[in-house]
């Protein structure tokens, strides 16, 4: 009963007469003006009371729906941080992929500066080895 004075007190006549006007009783069937004028005082607060009940189970699937949408919007916010994180990832595994790609480059390089090294070695040490045995 505290909800319908509390109806009563914050609402206007006119204000009444609309939602009486477009009263949807069980969502089967719409009250006229005319009926309600028919209906007795406790038939009145049962169609109130009745209302009342359906407003707040709106109420709360409007919540619900609300809840579901904010819970959605947070799944996408975490997914574009999730695909963010990735692709800095990506940029991570990128620049090492490239470090070791040059790391191995400089070991090549050195390997084939001392291979040419080794070989040019070997030149001048067969050059004297075959200078000194045709000297003999």
């Amino acid at each position: 009963m505290k909800k319908l004075d509390l109806w009563f007190a914050s609402n206007s006549a006119e204000a009444y007469r609309e939602t009486i006007n477009t009263l949807h009783v069980k969502e089967t069937w719409t009250v006229t003006e005319k009926e309600l004028r028919k209906l007795g005082r406790a038939e009145l607060l049962e169609l109130l009371l009745e209302q009342a009940r359906e407003f707040e189970a709106l109420e709360q699937r409007l919540n619900a729906a609300e809840a579901a949408l904010q819970s959605r919007q947070l799944q996408l916010e975490t997914c574009g941080s999730i695909a963010e994180a990735s692709l800095k990832l990506n940029g991570v595994f990128d620049a090492a992929q490239k470090a070791a790609e040059q790391y191995q480059q400089n070991v090549e390089r050195l390997c084939q500066e001392k291979i040419s090294a080794a070989e040019s070695q070997a030149q001048e040490i067969l050059a004297r080895a075959k200078k000194a045995a045709n000297q003999q």
